[in-house]
């Protein structure tokens, strides 16, 4: 971030499910879990979500709005669920500029989309 600004998250989780069925991870946790957070330039947590057990199979649809400031902001997605292997599952989780500079946008093609990790 070069700017004062905001950023949407939107999240969405439908039809996760906590116990038995066809693995999505690999098996290192017994609970079942969704975690997600975006980190401030200084380390600190600025957001989080966290779900666990029977409570990741209620449907999640969140839009929300986080003020930030310049510096670089991280986020980490975490989770372990199943499927019952018919409905398809699925977890969105979106960053979005509320409004995107130049600069900002310069900044993500020199050092994120043109770097090879």
């Amino acid at each position: 971030m070069n700017h004062n600004n905001s950023i949407n998250i939107s999240i969405t989780l439908k039809n996760l499910i906590d116990g038995t069925g066809h693995h999505y991870w690999k098996p290192i946790t017994d609970v079942s879990f969704v975690s997600f957070e975006v980190y401030d330039p200084s380390g600190k947590v600025a957001y989080s979500f966290y779900k666990e057990g029977t409570r990741i199979e209620d449907a999640v649809d969140i839009d929300t709005e986080l003020a930030v400031y310049p510096g670089e902001w991280r986020y980490k997605i975490s989770f372990a669920y199943t499927t019952n292997g018919i409905e398809p599952s699925d977890m969105k989780f979106a960053l979005r500029y509320k409004t995107i500079f130049e600069d900002d946008i310069q900044w993500l093609v020199d050092n994120k989309l043109n770097k090879v990790y």
